[in-house]
């Protein structure tokens, strides 16, 4: 099942605070490859759509970081990314 733009929006969102906190456990590849796949493909601000492989590959990571750190978004972001996967 394909994700909505506001479903990538919210994962966006939570990927880029997970990117950004020293706290979560991603590698400095795994900030890096978040960074650069975020980053504004057009001078419109348009960006493309997380596939479902890139969001398999930094769902665990992502929730993980969520439940531990972030808990008041963790449900919101849980629900956006289970239909994407």
């Amino acid at each position: 099942m394909t994700h909505t733009a506001a479903q990538d929006s919210i994962i966006r969102l939570a990927l880029s605070m997970a990117m950004a906190d020293p706290k979560s456990s991603l590698s400095n590849p795994q900030r890096a490859w978040i960074r650069e796949r975020l980053q504004v493909v057009d001078r419109y601000a348009q960006h493309l759509p997380l596939t479902t492989e890139e969001l398999a590959w930094c769902r665990v990571a992502l929730l993980t970081y969520v439940d531990e750190h972030r808990p008041m978004i963790a449900g919101i972001v849980r629900r956006n990314l289970e239909p994407a996967c």
